[in-house]
């Protein structure tokens, strides 16, 4: 713990964190590190029971860890208002080269990740890692569990509050709280899967209007606000069917799998264990949802109404991935066609487009990044040779 402890106090002295920003408690850290996380899937014949089919190793549905995915895991600290105790965001965080060799944070660019309803922020665990092999380090990377969500745990009077405006005020905390001197903060990319891709458009209208942060670009993954509220009708449904628990981490993340809610079994492996905690008094499947999505229905057409307005109106270049061709609603095909945003289609990808296909995803939004942000040196020319 001692060793973790100096670990996250030299990252965040050279990334100018705030001095509050806590690492992992004794108590988290003896059953949630880096290095040891928990995970879960299941066959068509146990779908509805979550166990873990005879004919597949358990050992092919372990967990991995995500310590070679970011730097450090750190818990935030929000104060909220009317509530006498903070919350804690779990928070993964990479910052960037500029940071970690002493240099002036503002003029580096961290990327903002928030994940969709029901997922968490290690779902970004191998698009971070490949960000960070693809731009040699150069570019920060941040995610975190939102409220209701993962690891972070709230008051109770504020948990289950999952409103669109909650949620972005909880983006903006954290931004503030990790880089509290706004002369030093970095250029935000805000990159959001479903769910998350409302939040982070919101937030990129605020962080502006409050000129809080530099927004450099905005990145929606496989979200459009007519599909979405078209299948609204048939959510709680769905949500039904899956199984109540598991009878392992293994067999969780075997279900993901094999039900292709996420393609990418590595990503899976280390994603699916932190949606889950054990009660052994739901015996014989202990291993239970953290998140109710049931008990969000609420906030469901509050997250997507209005997006694709909000999103066409960010003052900020934007980027749309979808995982098929055609969702776009007609504000956005109308967008596409005045090249208001930039449209990129993972074609063999499923939902969790960011988990299925991390390598190309990386490369869209460092390409992205590179186009609208990274600065274009000029190229020396020898001497008397012109332009042809």
């Amino acid at each position: 713990m001692a060793d973790a402890n100096l670990r996250v106090a030299a990252l965040k002295k050279r990334a100018g964190l705030a001095p509050d920003v806590a690492p992992p408690t004794e108590e988290l850290e003896a059953q949630d590190t880096l290095g040891d996380l928990p995970g879960v899937n299941v066959s068509r014949s146990a779908i509805e029971h979550g166990g873990v089919p005879p004919a597949r190793s358990p050992a092919a549905f372990a967990p991995l860890d995500s310590d070679d995915c970011f730097t450090t895991a750190l818990d935030v600290e929000l104060s909220l208002e009317g509530c006498a105790a903070p919350a804690r965001v779990r928070t993964y965080f990479t910052p960037p080269g500029t940071a970690q060799a002493g240099g002036d944070l503002s003029k580096s660019t961290v990327v903002v990740c928030h994940h969709g309803a029901g997922a968490d922020a290690l779902s970004f665990a191998l698009l971070a890692k490949e960000i960070t092999r693809q731009t040699h380090g150069e570019l920060g990377i941040l995610a975190y569990d939102c409220r209701a969500h993962g690891r972070t745990r709230f008051p109770a009077e504020a948990a289950h509050d999952v409103s669109l405006g909650a949620l972005t005020t909880d983006l903006l905390g954290i931004v503030t709280t990790l880089f509290p001197e706004p002369a030093k903060r970095p250029s935000i990319v805000l990159v959001g899967h479903s769910m998350g891709g409302a939040v982070v458009v919101a937030a990129a209208h605020a962080l502006q209007e409050q000129s809080l942060a530099r927004v450099s670009g905005v990145a929606m993954l496989d979200i459009v606000e007519g599909t979405s509220l078209q299948s609204l009708p048939h959510m709680l449904h769905i949500i039904q069917r899956r199984p109540e628990g598991f009878v392992s981490v293994e067999a969780a993340i075997q279900w993901h799998v094999e039900t292709r809610a996420v393609r990418n079994l590595e990503s899976a492996r280390r994603s699916v264990p932190s949606l889950l905690y054990h009660d052994a008094h739901h015996a014989p499947l202990p291993w239970r949802w953290v998140t109710d999505l049931a008990s969000t229905e609420p906030f469901w057409r509050g997250w997507f109404m209005g997006l694709s307005g909000r999103f066409l109106t960010t003052r900020a270049p934007r980027l749309l991935i979808l995982a098929e061709t055609d969702h776009l609603d007609q504000p956005l095909m109308i967008g596409q066609m005045q090249g208001k945003f930039q449209l990129s289609i993972a074609r063999e990808a499923g939902h969790c487009v960011h988990e299925d296909m991390p390598h190309e995803t990386a490369r869209t939004l460092v390409q992205f990044w590179e186009r609208n942000e990274r600065p274009v040196l000029p190229v020396p020319r020898a001497h008397g040779v012109g332009r042809t």
